[in-house]
């Protein structure tokens, strides 16, 4: 495609330099003629002007043109064959001329009526002449006569029959140094789409954290700097989404496995038991009715707050006691943990919050089930409330093993880097940016993390 492409522009290019080659030429052939032209029409006022000046008009009667040859060669210093000077009565008939009959056949009268020196252009029997006619009185009696001086013309089709093979020579090398140009041109023009074609050809969508942007190639000017911003504003979109694409679907894995792995373990238990009873069949139904459930919940806040259009949407605040609704999820977070969770709670007062209690739980859900995969089996975890200086906390925290601070700042600021093992590192934060909530990652003297949620009283 690309060499059709070159070939195309190649073509229109030499087209378009063979026409201006012939067109360069027909114009200056022309302005070759049309010079030719003037200089003639020069050589006859300059003609005419000597005859006159130098005394033609003081010869008062027609037996004195029999010595006006002579006076004519006496008065223009040129050949008698460069330049035919004609005397026409004031019947506009012929009664002088510098050449015989056997010269050219020329018009012997004037047809027009000559009021002021006029060209004219004479035909002969041989060629074209180009002639100057002006009107003069001489004698006592003022008789009037025409002057006629003319120069022929070349024969320039002639001219171009000698020569033909000269012009088709020079036009045939104009034509070949104009497709040489233009198959340089052509390449010269293509080389920085060509860069751009092989810049789109590398970007791997299996690679799409190494794909770099387009650089502007040199010389490439306003129109193609404006392309290559295009294309790098089109990639960096492709890029956001695809990369968009993969969290969501990191987060439906990450959301979906642990309602999964229940659902499994509770079928195993109820069917590897020797005697299972109605009722054992009876609560692992209702138990996998309740997680299919939480696994319809969960698919769908995740695909609101993965789509950046519906993450607004996504949030729905309400009124809620924060210490009455913690004591209603111990059920879910333990099962989600595999393990009995220790709340700490204040046994004193009320804490109304204004939030989603949907996304809430979405995001302390995530935080416990980071506990039961990366800290070690058995290590504690608990869930509370607290009251700093930045008003109400809500904590989750384990007693796992000491984790370097380099995770723990690359924790606050949900680095890709941890993407891949803290795969619900990156929905925590969101949860929290969509919820107006602060979330804070430390580490434990004990060793362990904790996770502070700044709620908002």
């Amino acid at each position: 495609m690309k060499a059709s492409l070159q070939s195309r522009i190649t073509l229109a290019m030499w087209a378009m330099a063979a026409f201006s080659a012939i067109t360069t030429a027909f114009l200056f052939g022309s302005l070759l003629i049309r010079s030719h032209r003037e200089s003639i029409r020069q050589q006859l006022q300059s003609a005419v002007a000597s005859l006159v000046s130098l005394g033609i008009s003081d010869v008062s009667e027609l037996e004195d043109f029999s010595e006006l040859n002579h006076f004519i060669e006496d008065a223009l210093p040129m050949e008698r064959a460069d330049k035919i000077i004609r005397v026409f009565d004031q019947n506009k008939k012929l009664v002088f001329t510098t050449v015989g009959m056997n010269y050219d056949q020329l018009p012997d009268t004037l047809t027009r009526e000559i009021s002021r020196p006029q060209f004219l252009t004479m035909s002969g029997r041989n060629q074209q002449y180009e002639t100057l006619v002006m009107n003069y009185e001489t004698g006592k009696k003022k008789r009037l006569f025409y002057l006629q001086v003319a120069i022929p013309l070349p024969r320039y089709w002639e001219i171009f029959e000698t020569l033909w093979w000269q012009g088709l020579i020079l036009l045939l090398a104009l034509f070949g140094i104009s497709l040489w140009v233009s198959r340089f041109l052509a390449r010269r023009m293509l080389r920085p789409v060509t860069e751009i074609a092989a810049h789109l050809e590398g970007m791997d969508p299996r690679r799409i954290e190494a794909w770099k942007p387009l650089e502007s190639p040199a010389g490439g000017g306003r129109y193609l700097d404006e392309i290559v911003a295009g294309v790098n504003r089109l990639t960096q979109r492709t890029r956001s989404s695809v990369l968009q694409l993969r969290k969501m679907s990191r987060y439906v894995a990450h959301e979906l496995r642990t309602p999964l792995t229940i659902l499994r373990g509770e079928a195993e238990t109820v069917l590897l038991k020797p005697k299972s009873s109605t009722e054992d069949y009876e609560r692992v139904l209702r138990s996998s009715l309740e997680e299919v459930q939480r696994m319809t919940e969960t698919v769908s806040t995740v695909l609101q707050v993965g789509e950046d259009s519906g993450a607004v949407g996504a949030y729905r605040p309400m009124d809620f006691d924060l210490k009455e609704w913690l004591m209603q999820q111990i059920p879910a977070w333990e099962k989600s943990l595999g393990r009995p969770l220790r709340m700490e709670i204040p046994k004193v007062g009320s804490f109304e919050i204004r939030n989603d209690p949907k996304l809430l739980f979405r995001l302390v859900d995530n935080l416990v089930r980071n506990v039961q995969r990366h800290a070690p089996s058995g290590a504690n975890c608990r869930v509370g409330l607290t009251i700093s200086n930045l008003g109400l906390i809500l904590f989750v925290e384990d007693g796992g093993l000491p984790i370097p601070k380099w995770m723990v700042e690359a924790m606050n600021r949900a680095e890709s880097v941890l993407e891949t093992e803290w795969v619900g590192l990156n929905l925590c934060h969101t949860l929290a940016e969509i919820c107006g909530l602060g979330l804070n990652f430390s580490a434990r003297k004990e060793g362990g993390l904790r996770v502070e949620i700044a709620l908002e009283s």
